[in-house]
């Protein structure tokens, strides 16, 4: 019985190797087309599938290959850059109050390797403080308090005539906050609560707008030592250019 079951096993092999030497040493992969739907995680062994459904792999490369040369060149630039592209990243720098400033601001936007858009605006600037007392009933009432303040040594007491803050008494305009709480804590402390409203005018202003395709391009901490009187913010990308570098 020996015999016999090493006279097959031997033939087996023969035939093996003549298989082998036939078909080149090389036999070709096959890939399985899977259908679409429930049976795609189905198991299947390579005895059940349908010959039909076989394909050598290496023309499912060739396809691929052909299909993508057939593509036009904006089309190939779209399937090359879809799966590495990222969206950018946009930041809008100022106020800018001067010309010199804002240049700079736009060289080191270009030098980062971003796109920099020039936005001419205006701004608001804290010009000053006005300390008061909301308007009296009357003017008589106005007057009374305002020589009430000058008997206790307040001095800068103005009683308003007209307009819209007519009987109003002004105690002055300030344009530092440490004079500002000086005469606060004065006016506290002789018993008068008074209000304070800032002034403020408007001024000519810039800001970039920079775009940068990827967010590390844009070292923020470099920036804002370089330009600490600067603000940052982010701002949607779809209001700076692509394609240019500078504004005209």
């Amino acid at each position: 019985m020996n015999w016999m079951f090493y006279s097959l096993l031997m033939c087996n092999g023969l035939f093996f190797a003549w298989q082998w030497l036939e078909r080149g040493g090389k036999p070709p992969e096959f890939v399985v087309e899977i259908p679409r739907g429930g049976a795609a995680n189905q198991l299947r062994l390579l005895s059940e599938v349908n010959p039909r459904e076989l394909r050598p792999r290496a023309r499912a490369v060739a396809q691929t290959i052909e299909a993508k040369a057939n593509l036009s060149g904006s089309q190939q630039r779209n399937y090359a850059s879809a799966s590495s592209s990222a969206a950018p990243y946009c930041y809008t720098l100022g106020p800018i109050a001067s010309d010199d400033e804002r240049e700079q601001l736009r060289a080191w936007v270009m030098a980062a390797g971003g796109a920099a858009q020039v936005r001419l605006g205006e701004r608001r600037e804290l010009a000053l403080y006005w300390v008061y007392l909301p308007p009296f009933s009357t003017r008589a009432e106005a007057l009374g308090v305002a020589q009430e303040m000058a008997h206790l040594g307040i001095k800068d007491i103005f009683v308003i005539p007209r307009g819209d803050m007519a009987h109003a008494v002004s105690l002055g305009v300030y344009t530092r906050d440490s004079s500002l709480q000086r005469r606060l804590r004065q006016l506290k402390a002789k018993g008068y609560d008074a209000s304070v409203l800032p002034r403020y005018r408007v001024e000519a202003a810039s800001w970039i707008d920079a775009k940068f395709q990827e967010s590390k391009s844009f070292a923020q901490q470099l920036f804002n030592a370089r330009f600490p009187q600067i603000e940052v913010a982010t701002i949607s990308c779809e209001t700076v250019p692509s394609d240019e570098h500078s504004a005209p």
